[in-house]
């Protein structure tokens, strides 16, 4: 009924109020937090072929199209089918000296690092307490070129200001940043889905050392990693201020002004040589938006008792605004070393 009472219709299915750290009374104290870890894929998922193990199962298959006849043996297979394909990978592979490579471990990031720190400090005197916080949180993903980044920092102080009006005032300011793929996306440069397409006769690098980007079509997710570019860039403030006055005892006005400001920025970039930017001369897209919502509430509160029970009473009126803005651009056929819009 409360939650009803004062947002009407958006809280009749109940409201989930979140408060954050208030400060303590007395002596400044500190407190510093760090947890160091790692993390791997809990669930392994399908387990690629290894180079000798595809291998059998190609000539397996060409005994079985074409030596059933009785022209030649599983043991002769091989021999046969060199001869008539010369130029193929898998006689390319067996010449090279029949090298592994196993796509999946190359693409993986074992033991992905989690670092977070906080930092915080409270106290106050009789009349006023604050509490403020720093926070840092960077995960790596378990494939590679992917991580999060996180900065936050956090400061609330309550005032009494008379014995009749209290003040509070909190902030929450944070940038978050999000640099890799899309994890679950079909397409041939997600490394989560090329491990399974690539064959494992092929090695990611050419003899120079330069990344191999002659694989049949399909993508060198390394190449395409280190040359594309996947980001967003997220800022937001939270700030909220409210002043409580009690007019005579169970009677009392209450104000609050809050409001949520948030500025997204992503980019994306693909390269014109290889990957999903190769047939297009390379594209790029870029967005901003930025959202603005802040909130006014005014309310009186009345406490009185009739016998052994107590009522509560309130009167409240809240104004809401929202402002969004949002800009999107996109260009193909760029040229080389130009990345943004």
């Amino acid at each position: 009924a409360g939650a009803t009472s004062v947002y009407g219709a958006r809280g009749g299915n109940g409201v989930i109020l979140i408060t954050t750290k208030s400060g303590k009374s007395g002596k400044t104290q500190f407190n510093f937090n760090t947890s160091l870890g790692f993390q791997n894929n809990a669930v392994k998922g399908a387990k690629p072929l290894t180079g000798a193990q595809k291998k059998e199962l190609w000539m397996e298959a060409y005994y079985n199209s074409n030596g059933e006849a009785g022209s030649f043996t599983k043991d002769q297979a091989y021999n046969v089918y060199a001869a008539g394909n010369p130029n193929s990978a898998l006689v390319r592979w067996v010449n090279a000296g029949e090298k592994e490579y196993n796509w999946s471990d190359l693409l993986s990031n074992k033991n992905a690092m989690i670092q977070i720190y906080d930092f915080s400090a409270t106290g106050g005197d009789e009349k006023s307490s604050f509490y403020a916080s720093l926070g840092y949180n960077k995960t790596e993903s378990t494939v590679i070129g992917s991580e999060f980044r996180r900065v936050n920092g956090t400061f609330n102080y309550n005032r009494e200001l008379t014995d009749k009006v209290d003040y509070k005032f909190s902030v929450n300011v944070s940038n978050t940043k999000q640099d890799g793929i899309l994890e679950q996306g079909a397409f041939f440069s997600n490394p989560n889905t090329i491990k399974y397409l690539m064959s494992p006769w092929n090695n990611p690098f050419n003899e120079d050392g330069s990344y191999n980007t002659s694989l049949s079509g399909l993508h060198n997710p390394m190449y395409t990693i280190a040359n594309n570019d996947l980001v967003n860039d997220l800022t937001r403030i939270i700030n909220s201020n409210s002043i409580s006055y009690e007019i005579f005892e169970d009677f009392k006005f209450n104000t609050l002004f809050s409001m949520d400001y948030q500025l997204n920025n992503y980019r994306n970039y693909n390269n014109p040589f290889h990957g999903d930017g190769d047939g297009v001369g390379g594209y790029a897209e870029n967005s901003h938006s930025s959202n603005f919502n802040y909130v006014s509430q005014n309310s009186f509160d009345y406490r009185f008792f009739l016998g052994d029970h107590r009522f509560d009473a309130k009167i409240l009126m809240e104004f809401q605004k929202n402002k969004n803005n949002y800009l999107y651009a996109y260009g193909e056929n760029l040229p080389e070393g130009f990345k943004y819009l």
